[in-house]
């Protein structure tokens, strides 16, 4: 029997060189020792870097803004454009503040012109009798001259703080809105009727009071103070 031809019996802890992968080293264990495979180990990858934290923006509070102490309320182009034109009223209707001093004092009043036909020639014209309806012409606008001289007075003194005084200012409106109206009624009054004219005078009273009482709208709504919820 040839025993060269039998399977080499080995140890558990022998290895062939030929069934070695190459490349392994030998590690002689003494007897009766087994190996043990080391655990297997991942290398974990890096952690990802962490975002730096958003620096939070600082909350403005509105209240903050609605009741901090604002500039002062400019008194508006209105009310020198009030004032001007009340000036200029004033002087164009000059005759009917004289007839009216005249009248409360009891004084004779004459308007330097005389009736030139009919029963009653060469007698002195009273006021009121006057051709064009002067007089109604002259009540009207020396009436909103007056208006806008005291419109400028109240809002200058309304404008004078951080916000508009609403009582002053509602002053104003009535003052110059009484004088609109009435040469607004003046105006109608004298196109109708058989000695129909233009006011001239008294329609450029209404568009001015009507520009005044806008301005001053203007200026109550860009001051006027917030809302509360």
């Amino acid at each position: 029997m040839d025993l060269s031809k039998l399977k080499k019996w080995s140890s558990p802890n022998e290895q062939s060189d030929a069934t070695r992968p190459s490349g392994d080293a030998r590690i002689d264990l003494p007897a009766g020792q087994t190996p043990v495979e080391a655990p297997i180990t991942h290398a974990l990858p890096p952690a990802p870097a962490l975002p730096e934290p958003r620096r939070a923006e600082p909350q403005h509070d509105r209240r903050v803004h609605e009741y901090a102490p604002a500039a002062p309320v400019t008194a508006g182009f209105g009310v020198f454009l009030s004032l001007i034109l009340g000036v200029l009223f004033i002087f164009l209707g000059q005759r009917f503040a004289r007839w009216a001093i005249a009248a409360m004092s009891g004084q004779p009043f004459s308007t330097d012109t005389t009736w030139m036909t009919g029963p009653n020639a060469g007698q002195p014209v009273p006021y009121w009798e006057l051709a064009y309806s002067a007089a109604w012409t002259e009540m009207g606008i020396f009436t909103m001259g007056v208006a806008l001289i005291l419109d400028a007075l109240v809002m200058f003194l309304a404008t004078r703080g951080a916000r508009p005084n609403a009582i002053l200012m509602l002053i104003a409106f009535v003052v110059t809105g009484a004088a609109v109206a009435i040469n607004l009624g003046l105006c109608g009054k004298l196109m109708v009727g058989p000695n129909a004219s233009l006011p001239v005078f008294s329609l450029v009273a209404v568009i001015a009071g009507a520009f005044v009482l806008f301005d001053h709208w203007a200026v109550w709504r860009e001051n006027a103070p917030p809302k509360r919820d």
